[in-house]
This record gives structure tokens, sequence and C-alpha cells, in this order.
């Protein structure tokens, strides 16, 4: 049994109307996530999506014994409004707006999905 105490990874992508971006804020622990399974997660998830519709890919990935949480690593689905439309380590946040969310630096990176209006696909840090 693997046990993980810690959340200190964060992939955060963006789904819009008629395209998908893909982006990441990303912090890793001495023991977290690699960023090259931080990326095959968020890909397994985009697959997730685009095959089975956003309502039951939402529901998977907010699941917290689902197929989107690994150790340290989840996904976290939000509009370009900053709205959260599924969030893999807190349930509380779904149906919030997190524009204004701040990273352990203070950064607010979900300001960040302005990225997605000039890039068709893009990872943040």
């Amino acid at each position: 049994m693997i046990v993980c105490a810690r959340r200190t990874a964060q992939v955060t992508w963006v789904l819009l109307v008629a395209a998908l971006a893909v982006s990441g804020g990303i912090a890793y622990a001495a023991t977290g996530a690699t960023k090259d399974e931080a990326v095959a997660m968020v890909k397994k998830a985009v697959a997730a999506i685009k095959t089975e519709g956003p309502d039951k890919a939402y529901a998977e990935i907010s699941n917290p014994s689902g197929p989107f949480i690994d150790c340290d690593l989840y996904i976290v689905v939000s509009g370009m409004d900053g709205m959260v439309l599924a969030y893999g380590a807190d349930k509380k946040r779904i149906g919030t707006n997190q524009l204004n969310d701040k990273d352990a630096d203070g950064k607010e990176f979900v300001k960040e999905v302005e990225l997605a209006k000039k890039e068709p696909s893009f990872w943040q840090t």
C-alpha cells in the first residue's frame, strides 16, 4: 500500500469551448511527482474528457479514490473565468471561482490562463 500524506504538486488545465489548452502549475517535493508523471497525468485527463465527455470525466477527476490522484499529483480543471469544474484534491472547490488563487510564492497562477488566448497549448510554471 502506498500512503501519501501531502499534496505538493498541482497540475491545472483549462477546458475551453472550442479548444483545449493545457497548463501546469507544478511544485515538486523532493519525493514528489516528476515532470513526466505530471505530463502523463494531464494527457490521461485530456483523453478522458475527449472520449468520455466532460460530465463523466470531471466526476472521475474529482474522485479522491479515482485514477487521477497519485500521491502528490492530481488534476484541476477550471474555465477561463477561474471557475473550478473538477478538482482531484478538494471537492469543496468545485463550483467556486479560484481566479485569484496564489501559489506558495504569492503568484496568481490561475490568471495565467490568459496564455490560452494566445497559445493552443502551453505549460506554465
